[in-house]
């Protein structure tokens, strides 16, 4: 079997990422989703895309989901960063829902997403192991994935979705300003298409507005 092979054995074969979101909906309805891609950098064009399916499959899961509270960690390259504040007018236009993204604090420690992670590749491991299938490709990865984590929402977004999207997204956020004092923010929603309400809690009253063009 391929885990038994040299090391050079392996050189050939596709690498995945895992993107994984936890939804707790209305306090009594959970969502565990992970999105397995082929697209290797977890940068601000595959949070978009990443985050874009996760809301329409939800909004058309809960079609009577008016707000969305996101909690998340506070990476620069993904997260904390101007071109993901500028997306949130976007969502709200796309899915009608009202989007309030909050930062955890750094070093805040692991979360259930980290668990999901966790569980679909361990579960993936021990089936390889077993013998039962070999996996070469990403996509194969998710199939195996989805197979044995029935429980869980688990989708393949190929590279060519990512890609289709970069000359749009740049040309989405050119101008976008910085927003002052970012590493120092804990919650963030719109203030019309433009404008951001800022906090430094979650739980925080507004404490600015910044431009966003």
């Amino acid at each position: 079997m391929a885990q038994n092979e040299i090391q050079s054995a392996h050189w050939g074969h596709g690498q995945a990422t895992l993107f994984t979101a936890h939804a707790w909906i209305d306090g009594v309805q959970n969502e565990s989703i992970v999105l397995i891609s082929d697209y290797l950098s977890h940068g601000k064009k595959s949070v978009y895309v990443y985050m874009t399916y996760i809301m329409k499959l939800l909004k058309e899961k809960y079609p009577n989901m008016k707000m969305l509270n996101i909690f998340s960690g506070g990476a620069s390259s993904q997260f904390k960063q101007r071109y993901l504040f500028s997306n949130l007018h976007t969502w709200e236009l796309q899915h009608g829902i009202r989007v309030c993204w909050n930062f955890f604090a750094t070093s805040h420690g692991k979360g259930v997403v980290d668990g999901l992670g966790g569980t679909v590749k361990r579960s993936v491991w021990r089936y390889v192991r077993s013998g039962h299938v070999n996996i070469t490709t990403p996509c194969e990865y998710a199939e195996v994935a989805r197979e044995r984590n029935p429980n869980m929402h688990i989708s393949f977004i190929p590279v060519k979705a990512i890609e289709e999207k970069s000359k749009e997204l740049d040309k989405f956020w050119e101008g976008v300003l910085a927003v002052p004092k970012t590493h120092q923010l804990h919650c963030i929603r719109t203030h019309g298409p433009k404008r951001l309400m800022v906090g430094e809690t979650s739980n925080a009253a507004v404490s600015g507005c910044s431009n966003l063009r």
